[in-house]
Parts: C-alpha cells; structure tokens; sequence
C-alpha cells in the first residue's frame, strides 16, 4: 500500500510540474501574442500549481490551498468565456456568473468544514466540488468541440483541428475527476493508510494527469510532431474519400 501511494504522489509531483510548465509557457505566449484569454488559462495553471504545493509541500494548510485553487478556476472560467463567447453570445455571460457563484459557494463550505469538520459539511462540500468541477470543464470542454465542429471542414490546417480535438476530450474527463471523492469519509484524507484513500488518490491523479499531458500536448505540439499530424489526417481523410 505504501509502495503504491509513493508512486502516485511521484505521479501527482509529474503532474504539479506539467501544470507549471504549461502555465509559464502560456502566460509567456500571452505577453508576446497579447492575448488576454491565453493569460487567463496560463495564470489559472500557475495558481492550482502554487495552491497544492502551498498546502503539500510548505504545509500553509487547506486554505490557502483552496484560495489558489478556486482562483484558478475562476481564470479558468473566465478563459472560457473570453476564448469561445465574448462579443458572441450575451447569454454566456449568465453560465459564467453561475460558475463563478458556485466557486464562491464550494469555497465557503470549504471553510465551514476546515472549521468545524463532520460529515454534513463534507457531504455538502464534496457535492459543491462535483458540480463545480464537471461545470468549469465540461464548459470548456464542449465549447472547444462547438469550435471544432464549426471548423473541421474549414481550410486550415490540421494540427489547429487536433488541437481542439485534444482540448475538448481532456476537458471532459476531467470534468468526472471529483465524483470518486464523494466516496471518501470525511475522516480520512489522502496519504491515511486507507485502501479506499489510495484508490480514489489514484483514480483521481490519473483522470487529473491525462488532462495536464492532453493540455500540454495540445499548447505545446513540436513544429515535427504538427508537419506529420497533418500528413496523416490528410492521408487519413484521401482514404476515407
């Protein structure tokens, strides 16, 4: 059990470090292209990267944890909003306030349990972070499909077309990644000598690390890797006509 937990927070450490190496490569991009919803995913990874390793590693405690991570995801949705429907639809202005109210709600309970821990306020939070969750990336993640649906017959070349194609599949799984955790008891967290701790860690941590490598894939693709992306989808498509 030990043996399997220290794999995972290696992995967990792999995942910290996509986050922050994705996060500076995007706010860098941001500058130099000047675009702003670029800074707004770029900062949201640098805030969740500082927020778990505040907590984990310099033990500032779950608050603090929390203040970044729930910043994050409000950049995270803000960059949503800014990339897929500003100046297009009025009505996404309205899914963002109620994603950003839900952000303020789940921190609050997350507070009310740091203080007074028991398992209706765990119960209530944990709810809170599903919803919040599954709202923040399957928002992304179906407004990046939308985008590709709108493109896909479009002349332009293909690596663009993947890029969404990645974007929108690792936003969606990840949008799952808080339900298991709906399973933890209140009194046990991660890193308890508990089997269920170690799974729903690991489950989680996966779900949470193909996202970052899909994200990182998907901002970061090699000038190589993108010249022969385009080769097979065009072999791809010649077949298939």
């Amino acid at each position: 059990m030990l043996l399997i937990y220290n794999i995972f927070t290696l992995l967990f450490a792999v995942f910290i470090s996509l986050l922050l190496i994705t996060g500076t490569f995007l706010i860098t991009r941001a500058v130099y292209l000047r675009k702003l919803n670029v800074f707004y995913i770029g900062i949201a990874y640098i805030l969740i990267g500082f927020g778990f390793i505040g907590n984990l590693v310099f033990k500032l405690g779950i608050i603090f944890e929390e203040i970044f991570v729930s910043s994050g995801f409000s950049f995270l949705a803000l960059f949503t909003y800014t990339t897929f429907y500003k100046n297009r639809n009025h009505k996404a202005k309205y899914l963002l306030t109620c994603v950003l109210s839900l952000l303020v709600i789940h921190f609050i309970f997350k507070v009310i349990f740091f203080i007074q821990p028991n398992e209706l306020t765990h119960i209530i939070r944990k709810i809170f972070d599903v919803i919040s969750t599954f709202s923040i990336f399957a928002w992304m993640g179906l407004s990046s499909l939308v985008a590709y649906q709108r493109i896909k017959d479009e002349n332009i070349q293909q690596w663009i077309k993947t890029r969404y194609k990645i974007f929108s599949y690792s936003a969606l799984l990840l949008s799952v990644q808080a339900i298991p955790e709906l399973f933890l008891p209140y009194d046990v967290s991660y890193g308890d000598p508990d089997f269920n701790a170690v799974l729903i860690f690991g489950i989680t941590l996966i779900l949470s690390l193909i996202f970052s490598l899909g994200f990182l894939f998907a901002w970061i693709i090699p000038k190589q890797l993108k010249k022969i992306n385009n080769k097979l989808i065009s072999i791809w498509n010649r077949r298939k006509n």
